[in-house]
């Protein structure tokens, strides 16, 4: 390619984003910035896909009482070592946070109820059951705290060392599932989360960098879409990929609303496995 062919083209992408793409580890300047959506308004749960019960089902929504948002301890760990029992409440309480741990959720509706999630196995409160998990929402105070469940296994995904930083055009199957993870958290389509979800397998969760537990793909598929559906996104940001052989490493940044309309972030990170001609998402982890 000749000189002139080469400032053609770049002058044809100058025209199209009004910046260069450069050769860095972020997706191109128009996906990559804190936009706003209209994700949450059009919000896809709703009381006639209820799983079980009716709208007058018992609630742990905490929304008509909550206050403002407390101060979160860390993530529990150990939560699943049965010998633990269920500590039943006296009375009632109102409050998101007993002892540094979460209790109940505060959903943007009022009205909302438990059974209006997809996942059909949260737990509401520390220790209801022997075995009993964090949920990858566990920081984001509008989706419930645990969840449980006889499918719930460990199997860890596997050690990688991440061999060089990942650069935006190097490879398309890559960018388009980095562009699809945008996607569904800017704009909710079913579609497109059900593209990065594998068929079939398991599907790790980890918090802070370290390994908690895996769940099969389809369960995964519903706490994935719980966290999209029930977060009032305001943006989503990719921060670094890393790779390692047929394995990507993203790092990304969630910017959205609390229930009390003030913006939060939170870190994502996710291992993207090959698989056939598409990358999917292998393990997932916040914080």
């Amino acid at each position: 390619m000749n000189s002139i062919a080469a400032l053609v083209i770049l002058a044809g992408f100058a025209g199209q984003n009004n910046t260069i793409p450069a050769r860095n580890n972020q997706v191109p300047p128009g996906f990559n910035t804190v936009q706003p959506t209209n994700l949450f308004a059009g919000n896809r749960s709703a009381p006639s896909q209820t799983r079980a019960g009716t709208v007058y089902a018992p609630s742990n929504n905490l929304a008509p009482g909550a206050g403002s948002a407390p101060s979160l301890g860390p993530i529990p760990s150990s939560m699943n070592n049965g010998n633990r029992t269920y500590q039943r409440r006296v009375g009632t309480t109102q409050s998101l946070v007993v002892n540094g741990y979460r209790w109940g959720y505060v959903h943007y509706r009022r009205d909302w109820r438990d059974t209006w999630f997809n996942f059909p196995c949260y737990a509401y409160t520390p220790y209801a059951y022997a075995t009993q998990f964090p949920s990858p929402w566990y920081t984001y105070y509008s989706l419930p705290p645990y969840i449980y469940g006889n499918n719930i296994v460990f199997n860890a995904p596997p050690y990688l060392s991440w061999d060089y930083q990942y650069y935006y055009g190097q490879q398309q199957d890559l960018d388009a599932a980095i562009r699809t993870i945008i996607a569904s958290f800017q704009y909710g389509r079913e579609r497109d989360i059900e593209d990065l979800i594998p068929r079939r397998g398991l599907v790790a969760v980890s918090f802070n960098g370290r390994y908690e537990y895996s769940l099969p793909a389809d369960e995964f598929l519903e706490l994935y879409e719980d966290g999209i559906y029930n977060s009032r996104t305001t943006g989503y940001r990719i921060n670094q990929i890393w790779m390692s052989g047929e394995y990507a490493r993203v790092v990304a940044t969630h910017y959205f609303l609390d229930p009390w309309g003030r913006q939060r972030t939170a870190p994502h990170v996710y291992l993207l496995s090959r698989e056939r001609r598409d990358y999917v998402i292998r393990e997932f982890g916040v914080g």
